[in-house]
């Protein structure tokens, strides 16, 4: 059962304890509808989680647009207005095969959950010289952002979790003829617009750029909430 937060619930005030950034809008109204939460401005809205014994005050918001220079803006102001504990990026994202399993079906499939353990940038082009032909050329300089381990086994714990008690789910897998339960998966991300338009051509290039890290995930919009946390601090 979630607190609705309307006549009756306290009002909500900073710091809070949660803060949930989205991007797509039906990544939106999938936040407001899981937490029954009520709008409180434009793109923000607002509501309780019911714990056993208190309960989490939670603020959503929707970034106006794709892209890390937005979402960096989007979770300044969140920061400033709201002083959350906690900041959660959700959403769709692309996701890598692995090369070891591709064909393998304990390698990721679609409704899988990628949790970031860490977030390797791909916008910002430098020149390079070409140690073999001594001539110069374009590369990227990948800008990481690292994030608590901690939190990543607490996440995926807490999916992993509900997903054994989600009839729903499993009822809907089944129609789907998906063979297992969704998984959830720690790794690094790429981020960035050039990489996620270039798609599969840039798979090969990050994972010998970053070497014996592991990228499974390709999204837009965590470094920009990334960097904005780092420098709030």
């Amino acid at each position: 059962t979630i607190c609705v937060n309307d006549k009756g619930t306290p009002p909500i005030i900073p710091p809070v304890d949660c803060a949930i950034i989205t991007t797509l809008p039906e990544e939106f109204k999938a936040v407001i509808d899981l937490f029954k939460l009520r709008e409180s401005a434009p793109l923000v809205f607002e509501g309780w989680l019911p714990l056993a014994s208190s309960k989490l005050s939670i603020v959503a918001v929707q970034c106006s647009q794709s892209g890390s220079v937005i979402s960096a803006i989007t979770t300044t102001q969140l920061l400033y207005d709201w002083a959350p504990k906690c900041v959660f990026l959700l959403g769709r994202c692309a996701g890598f095969p692995d090369p070891l399993r591709s064909q393998d079906e304990s390698d990721l499939q679609e409704c899988d959950v990628l949790i970031s353990s860490g977030i390797c940038a791909y916008e910002y082009q430098i020149l390079k010289k070409n140690k073999t032909t001594g001539e110069s050329e374009v590369a990227f300089d990948a800008r990481s952002v690292k994030i608590s381990g901690i939190l990543c086994d607490a996440a995926k714990n807490l999916i992993l979790g509900n997903w054994e008690y989600n009839g729903k789910l499993l009822k809907d897998l089944k129609d789907t003829g998906k063979h297992r339960l969704p998984k959830a998966v720690a790794s690094d991300f790429a981020c960035g617009f050039k990489v996620v338009k270039a798609g599969n051509d840039w798979i090969e290039y990050i994972r010998k750029s970053v070497g014996k890290r592991k990228i499974f995930g390709v999204e837009m919009e965590g470094e920009g909430v990334g960097e904005a946390i780092e420098k709030h601090r």
